[in-house]
Protein backbone atom coordinates (compact mmCIF):
# COMPACT_ATOMS: atom_id res chain seq x y z
CA UNK A 1 0.00 0.00 0.00
CA UNK A 2 2.77 2.39 0.83
CA UNK A 3 4.45 1.71 -2.44
CA UNK A 4 1.29 2.30 -4.38
CA UNK A 5 0.79 5.56 -2.54
CA UNK A 6 4.26 6.75 -3.41
CA UNK A 7 3.65 5.96 -7.02
CA UNK A 8 0.30 7.77 -7.01
CA UNK A 9 1.74 11.13 -5.78
CA UNK A 10 4.05 11.63 -8.75
CA UNK A 11 1.17 10.79 -11.01
CA UNK A 12 -1.09 13.37 -9.44
CA UNK A 13 1.69 15.98 -9.68
CA UNK A 14 2.17 15.21 -13.35
CA UNK A 15 -1.54 15.53 -13.91
CA UNK A 16 -1.52 18.92 -12.32
CA UNK A 17 1.24 20.10 -14.65
CA UNK A 18 -0.76 18.80 -17.61
CA UNK A 19 -3.82 20.70 -16.43
CA UNK A 20 -1.86 23.95 -16.08
CA UNK A 21 -0.31 23.45 -19.48
CA UNK A 22 -3.76 23.18 -20.96
CA UNK A 23 -4.56 26.78 -19.94
CA UNK A 24 -4.55 29.34 -22.80
CA UNK A 25 -1.55 31.62 -23.31
CA UNK A 26 -3.94 34.60 -23.25
CA UNK A 27 -4.38 34.15 -19.52
CA UNK A 28 -0.76 35.13 -18.81
CA UNK A 29 -0.53 38.45 -16.85
CA UNK A 30 0.67 41.46 -18.89
CA UNK A 31 3.65 43.58 -17.74
CA UNK A 32 2.55 46.13 -15.13
CA UNK A 33 3.91 49.20 -17.05
CA UNK A 34 3.87 48.19 -20.69
CA UNK A 35 5.12 51.01 -22.95
CA UNK A 36 6.09 53.17 -19.95
CA UNK A 37 9.24 54.33 -18.24
CA UNK A 38 9.73 55.40 -14.65
CA UNK A 39 10.61 59.02 -13.85
CA UNK A 40 11.90 59.82 -10.38
CA UNK A 41 12.59 63.50 -9.63
CA UNK A 42 14.12 64.50 -6.32
CA UNK A 43 13.47 68.14 -5.39
CA UNK A 44 15.73 70.00 -3.00
CA UNK A 45 14.23 73.11 -1.37
CA UNK A 46 16.97 75.61 -0.53
CA UNK A 47 14.86 78.31 1.05
CA UNK A 48 11.82 76.84 2.81
CA UNK A 49 9.46 78.04 0.04
CA UNK A 50 6.51 76.31 -1.58
CA UNK A 51 7.61 74.88 -4.93
CA UNK A 52 5.74 73.62 -8.00
CA UNK A 53 7.12 70.95 -10.36
CA UNK A 54 5.72 70.68 -13.89
CA UNK A 55 6.51 67.87 -16.32
CA UNK A 56 5.96 68.45 -20.06
CA UNK A 57 6.28 65.78 -22.70
CA UNK A 58 5.15 63.56 -25.56
CA UNK A 59 2.86 61.33 -23.54
CA UNK A 60 0.99 64.11 -21.71
CA UNK A 61 -2.04 66.03 -22.96
CA UNK A 62 -1.42 68.61 -20.22
CA UNK A 63 1.50 69.24 -17.87
CA UNK A 64 1.87 66.91 -14.89
CA UNK A 65 2.00 69.11 -11.77
CA UNK A 66 3.24 68.30 -8.29
CA UNK A 67 3.57 70.74 -5.40
CA UNK A 68 5.90 70.63 -2.42
CA UNK A 69 5.31 72.31 0.92
CA UNK A 70 7.68 74.96 2.21
CA UNK A 71 8.25 72.94 5.40
CA UNK A 72 9.93 70.07 3.55
CA UNK A 73 13.61 70.36 2.67
CA UNK A 74 13.25 67.66 0.00
CA UNK A 75 10.48 66.11 -2.04
CA UNK A 76 10.08 63.43 -4.65
CA UNK A 77 8.00 62.74 -7.74
CA UNK A 78 7.76 59.07 -8.78
CA UNK A 79 5.68 58.42 -11.91
CA UNK A 80 5.43 55.90 -14.73
CA UNK A 81 4.90 57.76 -17.97
CA UNK A 82 4.62 56.78 -21.64
CA UNK A 83 8.06 56.30 -23.16
CA UNK A 84 9.31 59.47 -24.87
CA UNK A 85 10.99 62.83 -24.33
CA UNK A 86 10.13 65.08 -21.37
CA UNK A 87 11.06 68.43 -19.79
CA UNK A 88 10.92 69.34 -16.11
CA UNK A 89 10.40 72.84 -14.67
CA UNK A 90 10.62 73.59 -10.95
CA UNK A 91 9.54 77.07 -9.79
CA UNK A 92 8.60 79.10 -6.78
CA UNK A 93 4.90 78.65 -6.00
CA UNK A 94 4.08 82.15 -4.75
CA UNK A 95 1.26 83.64 -6.89
CA UNK A 96 1.08 86.75 -4.71
CA UNK A 97 4.57 87.81 -5.86
CA UNK A 98 5.22 86.01 -9.16
CA UNK A 99 2.83 84.42 -11.64
CA UNK A 100 4.02 81.45 -13.70
CA UNK A 101 2.33 81.67 -17.11
CA UNK A 102 2.48 79.83 -20.42
CA UNK A 103 2.70 76.48 -18.67
CA UNK A 104 1.26 74.55 -21.62
CA UNK A 105 4.85 73.99 -22.75
CA UNK A 106 8.37 74.24 -21.38
CA UNK A 107 9.54 76.68 -24.08
CA UNK A 108 6.74 79.19 -23.38
CA UNK A 109 6.80 79.21 -19.58
CA UNK A 110 7.32 82.69 -18.11
CA UNK A 111 7.60 84.32 -14.70
CA UNK A 112 5.74 87.65 -14.32
CA UNK A 113 6.02 90.02 -11.39
CA UNK A 114 2.56 90.62 -10.02
CA UNK A 115 1.49 94.29 -10.09
CA UNK A 116 -1.21 95.31 -7.58
CA UNK A 117 -4.62 95.90 -9.13
CA UNK A 118 -5.16 99.51 -10.13
CA UNK A 119 -1.43 100.31 -10.07
CA UNK A 120 1.17 100.70 -12.81
CA UNK A 121 4.13 100.43 -10.42
CA UNK A 122 5.81 97.06 -10.04
CA UNK A 123 6.88 96.08 -6.50
CA UNK A 124 10.28 94.72 -5.62
CA UNK A 125 10.72 90.98 -5.15
CA UNK A 126 11.59 90.66 -1.47
CA UNK A 127 11.77 86.85 -1.44
CA UNK A 128 13.76 84.52 -3.73
CA UNK A 129 12.33 83.39 -7.05
CA UNK A 130 13.56 79.80 -7.32
CA UNK A 131 13.78 78.12 -10.72
CA UNK A 132 15.33 74.90 -12.00
CA UNK A 133 14.79 73.20 -15.33
CA UNK A 134 15.85 70.11 -17.22
CA UNK A 135 15.06 69.42 -20.86
CA UNK A 136 15.54 66.33 -23.01
CA UNK A 137 14.65 63.76 -20.32
CA UNK A 138 14.40 60.41 -22.08
CA UNK A 139 12.12 57.66 -20.77
CA UNK A 140 12.53 54.13 -22.11
CA UNK A 141 10.03 51.32 -21.66
CA UNK A 142 10.71 49.40 -18.47
CA UNK A 143 13.62 51.64 -17.47
CA UNK A 144 14.01 54.19 -14.68
CA UNK A 145 15.40 57.70 -15.11
CA UNK A 146 16.32 59.49 -11.89
CA UNK A 147 17.32 63.13 -11.58
CA UNK A 148 17.68 65.81 -8.91
CA UNK A 149 16.56 69.42 -9.27
CA UNK A 150 18.26 72.07 -7.14
CA UNK A 151 16.55 75.44 -7.82
CA UNK A 152 18.44 78.71 -7.71
CA UNK A 153 17.26 82.27 -7.08
CA UNK A 154 17.06 83.99 -10.50
CA UNK A 155 16.75 87.50 -9.09
CA UNK A 156 19.22 90.31 -9.39
CA UNK A 157 19.53 92.63 -6.39
CA UNK A 158 19.53 96.38 -6.94
CA UNK A 159 21.41 98.26 -4.24
CA UNK A 160 20.78 101.99 -4.48
CA UNK A 161 22.53 104.69 -2.51
CA UNK A 162 21.24 108.28 -2.49
CA UNK A 163 23.22 111.23 -1.15
CA UNK A 164 21.39 114.52 -0.57
CA UNK A 165 23.87 117.19 0.58
CA UNK A 166 22.30 120.53 1.34
CA UNK A 167 18.80 119.04 1.26
CA UNK A 168 16.37 119.21 4.15
CA UNK A 169 14.35 116.01 3.77
CA UNK A 170 11.54 115.17 6.16
CA UNK A 171 11.06 111.41 6.35
CA UNK A 172 11.48 108.73 3.71
CA UNK A 173 11.96 109.04 -0.05
CA UNK A 174 9.88 107.32 -2.73
CA UNK A 175 11.54 106.20 -5.94
CA UNK A 176 10.63 104.74 -9.33
CA UNK A 177 12.98 103.21 -11.87
CA UNK A 178 11.97 102.59 -15.48
CA UNK A 179 13.15 99.75 -17.71
CA UNK A 180 13.04 96.87 -15.20
CA UNK A 181 12.10 93.36 -16.31
CA UNK A 182 8.46 92.57 -15.70
CA UNK A 183 8.38 89.15 -17.38
CA UNK A 184 11.09 86.64 -18.23
CA UNK A 185 11.05 83.41 -20.25
CA UNK A 186 12.14 80.61 -17.92
CA UNK A 187 13.52 78.38 -20.67
CA UNK A 188 15.72 81.01 -22.33
CA UNK A 189 16.10 83.69 -19.67
CA UNK A 190 14.97 86.30 -22.24
CA UNK A 191 13.16 89.37 -20.88
CA UNK A 192 9.82 89.73 -22.69
CA UNK A 193 8.34 92.86 -21.04
CA UNK A 194 9.41 95.79 -18.90
CA UNK A 195 7.79 97.85 -16.16
CA UNK A 196 8.48 100.67 -13.71
CA UNK A 197 9.83 99.54 -10.35
CA UNK A 198 8.72 101.21 -7.13
CA UNK A 199 10.96 101.53 -4.05
CA UNK A 200 11.12 103.32 -0.73
CA UNK A 201 14.22 104.75 0.97
CA UNK A 202 14.49 105.35 4.70
CA UNK A 203 15.10 108.89 5.90
CA UNK A 204 18.68 110.04 5.25
CA UNK A 205 21.14 109.57 8.10
CA UNK A 206 23.31 112.27 9.67
CA UNK A 207 25.59 112.20 6.61
CA UNK A 208 22.55 112.82 4.35
CA UNK A 209 22.83 109.30 2.92
CA UNK A 210 20.12 106.63 2.55
CA UNK A 211 20.17 103.21 0.96
CA UNK A 212 17.69 100.53 -0.15
CA UNK A 213 17.72 97.20 -1.97
CA UNK A 214 15.21 95.66 -4.36
CA UNK A 215 14.95 92.22 -5.93
CA UNK A 216 14.24 92.23 -9.69
CA UNK A 217 14.09 89.77 -12.58
CA UNK A 218 16.61 91.77 -14.61
CA UNK A 219 17.27 94.91 -16.61
CA UNK A 220 15.29 95.43 -19.84
CA UNK A 221 16.85 97.15 -22.86
CA UNK A 222 14.82 98.28 -25.92
CA UNK A 223 15.56 96.23 -29.04
CA UNK A 224 16.65 99.27 -31.05
CA UNK A 225 18.99 100.63 -28.35
CA UNK A 226 22.68 99.86 -27.84
CA UNK A 227 22.96 99.37 -24.05
CA UNK A 228 26.57 100.56 -24.06
CA UNK A 229 25.56 104.01 -25.36
CA UNK A 230 22.04 104.35 -23.95
CA UNK A 231 21.39 107.50 -21.95
CA UNK A 232 17.61 107.80 -21.66
CA UNK A 233 16.08 104.37 -21.07
CA UNK A 234 16.28 103.96 -17.28
CA UNK A 235 15.00 107.05 -15.53
CA UNK A 236 15.30 107.04 -11.73
CA UNK A 237 12.89 109.47 -10.08
CA UNK A 238 13.11 110.42 -6.41
CA UNK A 239 10.36 112.29 -4.57
CA UNK A 240 10.20 113.50 -1.00
CA UNK A 241 8.72 116.10 1.28
CA UNK A 242 10.97 118.90 2.44
CA UNK A 243 11.01 120.21 5.96
CA UNK A 244 9.02 123.16 4.61
CA UNK A 245 6.17 120.77 3.74
CA UNK A 246 6.61 121.09 -0.04
CA UNK A 247 6.88 118.04 -2.24
CA UNK A 248 10.09 117.88 -4.26
CA UNK A 249 11.25 115.65 -7.06
CA UNK A 250 14.51 114.79 -8.82
CA UNK A 251 15.13 112.58 -11.87
CA UNK A 252 18.32 111.15 -13.32
CA UNK A 253 18.94 108.55 -16.00
CA UNK A 254 21.06 105.66 -14.66
CA UNK A 255 21.34 103.63 -17.88
CA UNK A 256 25.14 103.80 -18.01
CA UNK A 257 25.46 102.69 -14.38
CA UNK A 258 23.15 99.73 -14.97
CA UNK A 259 25.04 98.71 -18.09
CA UNK A 260 28.37 98.67 -16.30
CA UNK A 261 26.91 96.70 -13.40
CA UNK A 262 25.28 94.07 -15.62
CA UNK A 263 28.42 93.71 -17.76
CA UNK A 264 30.38 92.87 -14.60
CA UNK A 265 28.16 89.80 -14.22
CA UNK A 266 27.47 90.35 -10.52
CA UNK A 267 24.16 89.37 -8.93
CA UNK A 268 24.12 92.68 -7.01
CA UNK A 269 23.83 95.84 -9.11
CA UNK A 270 25.08 98.96 -7.32
CA UNK A 271 23.71 102.41 -8.19
CA UNK A 272 24.67 105.73 -6.62
CA UNK A 273 22.89 109.07 -7.10
CA UNK A 274 23.61 112.49 -5.63
CA UNK A 275 20.76 115.00 -5.50
CA UNK A 276 22.11 118.42 -6.52
CA UNK A 277 21.42 121.44 -4.37
CA UNK A 278 19.73 123.19 -7.28
CA UNK A 279 17.42 121.04 -9.37
CA UNK A 280 17.07 122.16 -12.98
CA UNK A 281 13.60 122.60 -14.41
CA UNK A 282 12.46 119.98 -16.92
CA UNK A 283 11.04 121.49 -20.14
CA UNK A 284 7.95 120.03 -21.78
CA UNK A 285 8.46 118.72 -25.32
CA UNK A 286 5.34 117.86 -27.30
CA UNK A 287 4.81 115.64 -30.33
CA UNK A 288 1.95 115.76 -32.82
CA UNK A 289 0.35 114.53 -36.01
CA UNK A 290 -2.91 114.77 -38.02
CA UNK A 291 -5.13 111.71 -38.19
CA UNK A 292 -7.17 112.64 -41.29
CA UNK A 293 -6.69 114.84 -44.35
CA UNK A 294 -8.46 118.09 -45.08
CA UNK A 295 -7.48 121.66 -45.94
CA UNK A 296 -4.55 121.31 -43.55
CA UNK A 297 -2.65 118.16 -44.53
CA UNK A 298 0.41 118.68 -42.34
CA UNK A 299 1.64 121.22 -39.86
CA UNK A 300 4.46 123.38 -41.20
CA UNK A 301 5.27 126.10 -38.71
CA UNK A 302 1.52 126.38 -38.01
CA UNK A 303 0.39 128.39 -34.96
CA UNK A 304 -1.64 126.27 -32.52
CA UNK A 305 -2.92 126.56 -28.99
CA UNK A 306 -2.52 124.03 -26.20
CA UNK A 307 -5.15 123.96 -23.46
CA UNK A 308 -3.57 123.03 -20.11
CA UNK A 309 -4.93 121.96 -16.76
CA UNK A 310 -4.18 120.00 -13.60
CA UNK A 311 -7.25 117.77 -13.94
CA UNK A 312 -8.38 115.63 -16.86
CA UNK A 313 -10.89 117.46 -19.07
CA UNK A 314 -10.58 120.76 -17.20
CA UNK A 315 -8.43 123.47 -18.75
CA UNK A 316 -7.58 126.74 -17.07
CA UNK A 317 -4.72 127.96 -19.25
CA UNK A 318 -3.87 128.21 -22.94
CA UNK A 319 -0.32 127.98 -24.27
CA UNK A 320 0.90 129.17 -27.64
CA UNK A 321 2.95 126.93 -29.86
CA UNK A 322 4.18 126.30 -33.38
CA UNK A 323 3.47 122.89 -34.91
CA UNK A 324 5.58 121.06 -37.48
CA UNK A 325 4.81 117.68 -38.99
CA UNK A 326 5.82 115.83 -35.79
CA UNK A 327 6.36 118.22 -32.89
CA UNK A 328 5.08 121.36 -31.21
CA UNK A 329 7.49 124.02 -29.97
CA UNK A 330 5.98 126.00 -27.09
CA UNK A 331 6.57 129.72 -26.81
CA UNK A 332 7.54 130.59 -24.19
CA UNK A 333 9.00 127.30 -22.97
CA UNK A 334 6.87 125.45 -20.41
CA UNK A 335 8.01 123.12 -17.62
CA UNK A 336 6.68 120.09 -15.79
CA UNK A 337 5.40 120.72 -12.25
CA UNK A 338 8.34 120.37 -9.84
CA UNK A 339 6.29 118.25 -7.43
CA UNK A 340 5.84 115.50 -10.01
CA UNK A 341 2.10 116.05 -10.48
CA UNK A 342 0.69 115.52 -14.01
CA UNK A 343 -0.29 118.23 -16.46
CA UNK A 344 -3.18 117.53 -18.86
CA UNK A 345 -2.96 118.98 -22.38
CA UNK A 346 -5.20 119.18 -25.45
CA UNK A 347 -4.27 120.96 -28.65
CA UNK A 348 -6.71 122.94 -30.79
CA UNK A 349 -6.51 124.71 -34.16
CA UNK A 350 -6.86 127.46 -35.31
CA UNK A 351 -5.41 129.45 -32.42
CA UNK A 352 -8.12 131.25 -30.46
CA UNK A 353 -8.78 132.51 -26.92
CA UNK A 354 -9.84 129.95 -24.29
CA UNK A 355 -12.86 130.92 -22.18
CA UNK A 356 -14.09 128.57 -19.41
CA UNK A 357 -12.80 125.54 -21.27
CA UNK A 358 -14.46 126.53 -24.56
CA UNK A 359 -13.27 128.05 -27.84
CA UNK A 360 -15.46 130.04 -30.23
CA UNK A 361 -14.95 130.22 -34.00
CA UNK A 362 -16.68 132.16 -36.80
CA UNK A 363 -17.58 129.87 -39.70
CA UNK A 364 -17.54 130.87 -43.35
CA UNK A 365 -17.16 127.43 -44.93
CA UNK A 366 -13.38 127.68 -45.24
CA UNK A 367 -12.24 127.15 -41.62
CA UNK A 368 -10.65 123.77 -40.80
CA UNK A 369 -11.22 123.19 -37.08
CA UNK A 370 -9.08 120.53 -35.41
CA UNK A 371 -8.81 119.12 -31.90
CA UNK A 372 -6.23 116.75 -30.46
CA UNK A 373 -6.67 113.90 -28.03
CA UNK A 374 -5.98 114.74 -24.40
CA UNK A 375 -2.63 113.54 -23.06
CA UNK A 376 -1.03 113.83 -19.64
CA UNK A 377 2.62 114.00 -18.65
CA UNK A 378 4.84 114.58 -15.65
CA UNK A 379 8.51 114.53 -14.78
CA UNK A 380 8.28 110.78 -14.20
CA UNK A 381 6.10 110.08 -17.26
CA UNK A 382 7.12 112.67 -19.82
CA UNK A 383 5.32 113.28 -23.12
CA UNK A 384 6.48 110.82 -25.74
CA UNK A 385 6.33 110.75 -29.56
CA UNK A 386 5.03 107.15 -29.57
CA UNK A 387 2.92 106.84 -26.43
CA UNK A 388 1.49 110.33 -25.91
CA UNK A 389 1.45 112.40 -29.12
CA UNK A 390 -1.14 115.17 -29.46
CA UNK A 391 -2.79 113.62 -32.52
CA UNK A 392 -5.29 115.98 -34.15
CA UNK A 393 -8.59 115.08 -35.79
CA UNK A 394 -10.87 117.22 -37.93
CA UNK A 395 -14.12 118.45 -36.41
CA UNK A 396 -15.93 119.57 -39.57
CA UNK A 397 -17.17 117.77 -42.68
CA UNK A 398 -15.74 118.70 -46.07
CA UNK A 399 -17.94 118.94 -49.18
CA UNK A 400 -16.51 118.90 -52.70
CA UNK A 401 -18.68 119.37 -55.79
CA UNK A 402 -18.84 117.70 -59.21
CA UNK A 403 -21.44 118.38 -61.93
CA UNK A 404 -22.46 116.10 -64.78
CA UNK A 405 -24.70 117.14 -67.71
CA UNK A 406 -26.53 114.84 -70.08
CA UNK A 407 -28.43 115.82 -73.18
CA UNK A 408 -27.08 119.37 -73.15
CA UNK A 409 -24.94 121.37 -75.54
CA UNK A 410 -21.48 122.83 -74.93
CA UNK A 411 -23.10 126.21 -74.39
CA UNK A 412 -24.22 125.21 -70.88
CA UNK A 413 -22.17 126.69 -68.05
CA UNK A 414 -22.37 126.76 -64.25
CA UNK A 415 -23.30 130.26 -63.18
CA UNK A 416 -23.26 129.63 -59.41
CA UNK A 417 -23.58 127.03 -56.67
CA UNK A 418 -24.46 128.05 -53.10
CA UNK A 419 -25.05 125.94 -50.00
CA UNK A 420 -27.41 126.84 -47.17
CA UNK A 421 -27.53 125.68 -43.54
CA UNK A 422 -24.03 126.48 -42.35
CA UNK A 423 -23.86 127.85 -38.80
CA UNK A 424 -22.32 131.27 -38.38
CA UNK A 425 -20.52 130.32 -35.16
CA UNK A 426 -19.19 127.07 -33.64
CA UNK A 427 -18.45 126.77 -29.91
CA UNK A 428 -16.11 123.86 -29.16
CA UNK A 429 -16.13 122.42 -25.63
CA UNK A 430 -12.59 121.11 -25.17
CA UNK A 431 -13.56 118.88 -22.26
CA UNK A 432 -16.44 117.04 -23.94
CA UNK A 433 -15.23 117.60 -27.55
CA UNK A 434 -18.79 118.69 -28.42
CA UNK A 435 -19.51 121.30 -31.12
CA UNK A 436 -22.40 123.71 -30.56
CA UNK A 437 -23.48 125.44 -33.79
CA UNK A 438 -24.98 128.90 -33.39
CA UNK A 439 -26.72 131.22 -35.87
CA UNK A 440 -26.95 130.95 -39.64
CA UNK A 441 -24.17 132.06 -41.95
CA UNK A 442 -26.57 132.53 -44.88
CA UNK A 443 -25.82 131.15 -48.36
CA UNK A 444 -22.19 130.08 -48.63
CA UNK A 445 -20.60 130.40 -52.05
CA UNK A 446 -19.23 127.19 -53.49
CA UNK A 447 -18.73 128.81 -56.91
CA UNK A 448 -19.88 132.07 -58.51
CA UNK A 449 -19.34 133.47 -61.97
CA UNK A 450 -16.44 135.95 -61.91
CA UNK A 451 -17.83 137.63 -65.04
CA UNK A 452 -16.82 135.09 -67.68
CA UNK A 453 -20.29 133.64 -68.18
CA UNK A 454 -19.82 130.73 -65.77
CA UNK A 455 -17.66 127.66 -65.35
CA UNK A 456 -17.37 125.70 -68.62
CA UNK A 457 -18.45 122.07 -68.84
CA UNK A 458 -16.12 119.83 -70.84
CA UNK A 459 -17.33 116.43 -72.07
CA UNK A 460 -20.35 116.75 -69.82
CA UNK A 461 -18.39 116.79 -66.52
CA UNK A 462 -16.87 119.48 -64.35
CA UNK A 463 -15.32 119.52 -60.86
CA UNK A 464 -15.77 122.88 -59.22
CA UNK A 465 -12.63 124.55 -57.82
CA UNK A 466 -14.04 124.94 -54.33
CA UNK A 467 -15.04 123.19 -51.16
CA UNK A 468 -17.10 123.91 -48.08
CA UNK A 469 -16.46 122.83 -44.48
CA UNK A 470 -19.68 122.43 -42.49
CA UNK A 471 -20.58 121.49 -38.94
CA UNK A 472 -21.49 117.81 -38.37
CA UNK A 473 -25.15 116.81 -38.75
CA UNK A 474 -26.01 120.09 -40.46
CA UNK A 475 -29.30 120.43 -42.35
CA UNK A 476 -28.20 121.56 -45.80
CA UNK A 477 -29.78 122.71 -49.04
CA UNK A 478 -28.31 123.68 -52.41
CA UNK A 479 -28.96 126.57 -54.79
CA UNK A 480 -27.86 126.16 -58.42
CA UNK A 481 -27.93 128.62 -61.34
CA UNK A 482 -27.35 127.20 -64.85
CA UNK A 483 -26.32 129.35 -67.83
CA UNK A 484 -27.94 127.66 -70.83
CA UNK A 485 -27.29 130.05 -73.72
CA UNK A 486 -25.20 132.98 -72.47
CA UNK A 487 -28.20 135.19 -71.84
CA UNK A 488 -28.61 135.76 -68.06
CA UNK A 489 -32.33 136.28 -68.52
CA UNK A 490 -32.61 132.66 -69.67
CA UNK A 491 -30.64 131.19 -66.74
CA UNK A 492 -32.26 128.23 -64.99
CA UNK A 493 -32.41 128.51 -61.21
CA UNK A 494 -32.84 125.62 -58.76
CA UNK A 495 -33.56 126.61 -55.16
CA UNK A 496 -33.37 124.80 -51.79
CA UNK A 497 -32.49 121.30 -52.94
CA UNK A 498 -32.50 119.45 -49.57
CA UNK A 499 -29.53 117.22 -48.71
CA UNK A 500 -30.45 114.09 -46.75
CA UNK A 501 -27.77 112.03 -45.01
CA UNK A 502 -28.55 108.34 -44.85
CA UNK A 503 -26.81 107.88 -41.48
CA UNK A 504 -28.70 110.80 -39.94
CA UNK A 505 -26.13 113.47 -40.68
CA UNK A 506 -22.61 114.17 -41.80
CA UNK A 507 -19.73 113.18 -39.52
CA UNK A 508 -16.84 115.33 -38.40
CA UNK A 509 -13.57 114.35 -40.03
CA UNK A 510 -15.33 112.86 -43.07
CA UNK A 511 -15.30 114.27 -46.59
CA UNK A 512 -18.20 114.05 -49.01
CA UNK A 513 -18.18 114.36 -52.79
CA UNK A 514 -21.41 116.00 -53.93
CA UNK A 515 -22.33 115.06 -57.51
CA UNK A 516 -24.99 117.21 -59.21
CA UNK A 517 -26.48 115.60 -62.34
CA UNK A 518 -28.51 117.61 -64.85
CA UNK A 519 -30.41 115.84 -67.63
CA UNK A 520 -32.40 117.16 -70.59
CA UNK A 521 -34.65 114.28 -71.71
CA UNK A 522 -34.69 113.37 -75.42
CA UNK A 523 -37.74 114.40 -77.43
CA UNK A 524 -39.93 111.28 -77.91
CA UNK A 525 -40.66 110.01 -81.48
CA UNK A 526 -44.16 110.50 -82.84
CA UNK A 527 -46.01 107.15 -82.56
CA UNK A 528 -47.69 105.50 -85.64
CA UNK A 529 -51.46 105.80 -85.82
CA UNK A 530 -52.92 102.43 -84.83
CA UNK A 531 -56.08 101.04 -86.50
CA UNK A 532 -57.79 100.95 -83.14
CA UNK A 533 -56.26 103.51 -80.80
CA UNK A 534 -55.56 102.38 -77.21
CA UNK A 535 -56.70 104.38 -74.26
CA UNK A 536 -53.66 106.60 -73.53
CA UNK A 537 -51.83 106.23 -70.18
CA UNK A 538 -51.51 109.21 -67.95
CA UNK A 539 -48.00 110.54 -68.72
CA UNK A 540 -45.44 111.34 -66.05
CA UNK A 541 -45.13 115.05 -65.44
CA UNK A 542 -42.35 116.62 -67.45
CA UNK A 543 -39.61 118.53 -65.65
CA UNK A 544 -40.13 122.22 -65.96
CA UNK A 545 -38.09 123.66 -68.85
CA UNK A 546 -37.07 120.13 -69.71
CA UNK A 547 -34.24 119.93 -67.13
CA UNK A 548 -34.09 117.34 -64.34
CA UNK A 549 -31.67 117.71 -61.41
CA UNK A 550 -30.46 114.84 -59.22
CA UNK A 551 -27.74 115.06 -56.61
CA UNK A 552 -25.90 112.14 -55.01
CA UNK A 553 -23.11 112.29 -52.46
CA UNK A 554 -20.30 109.79 -51.79
CA UNK A 555 -17.98 109.63 -48.78
CA UNK A 556 -14.24 109.90 -49.44
CA UNK A 557 -11.41 108.07 -47.66
CA UNK A 558 -10.45 110.71 -45.11
CA UNK A 559 -11.59 108.69 -42.13
CA UNK A 560 -11.25 104.85 -42.05
CA UNK A 561 -14.54 103.11 -41.38
CA UNK A 562 -17.88 102.29 -42.91
CA UNK A 563 -18.79 104.51 -45.83
CA UNK A 564 -22.10 106.25 -46.00
CA UNK A 565 -23.81 108.44 -48.51
CA UNK A 566 -26.30 111.25 -48.89
CA UNK A 567 -28.89 111.94 -51.55
CA UNK A 568 -30.46 115.19 -52.63
CA UNK A 569 -34.08 114.69 -53.69
CA UNK A 570 -34.75 115.38 -57.41
CA UNK A 571 -36.43 118.76 -57.84
CA UNK A 572 -37.87 120.42 -60.90
CA UNK A 573 -36.29 123.59 -62.22
CA UNK A 574 -38.20 126.71 -61.22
Amino acid sequence: MRLNNLVAKPFLLAAAFVLLAACHDDDKPEPEHEGEGQLIVTVENPGAQALALRIFGDGLTEPLESRFDAANATGKLDKWLPAGQYDALLTTDDPEAVTIDGTDGFATATATVRVPEGSTIMPALNTPVYVAGRSGISLTEGKTNELTLQPEDIRKILRLTVTAPGRQIAGSLDATLQGIAGRVNLATGMITSSATLGMTFPAPDAQKVCCTTAGILGIAWPEDVDPSTSSDTHLLTLSWQGTDGKKQIYSEDVSSQLYRATEAGADTLDLAVTIPEEIAKVAIHLYTGIRTRATVDVFDGTPVNIAAGNTAGQYSDSWEGEATDNEIVLSPERYYPADGSPVYLRGYYPAAPLNNGKVEYTLTGQEDLMLSVEQSGSITEQFDAVKTPLTYRHLLSQLNFTLKLKGTTDSYRIRSVHINGLASTAVVDLGSEAIEPLGNAGPVIVYTDPGTGGFPITNGTVTLPGYVLVQPEATLTLDLVLNVDGNPSNDKTFKNLPVKFEAGGSEGGSAYEVEISLEVPDDPDEPDNPDIPDEPDTPDPEPENNIKVTVTVKVTDWNPGDQGGVTVDPYKQR
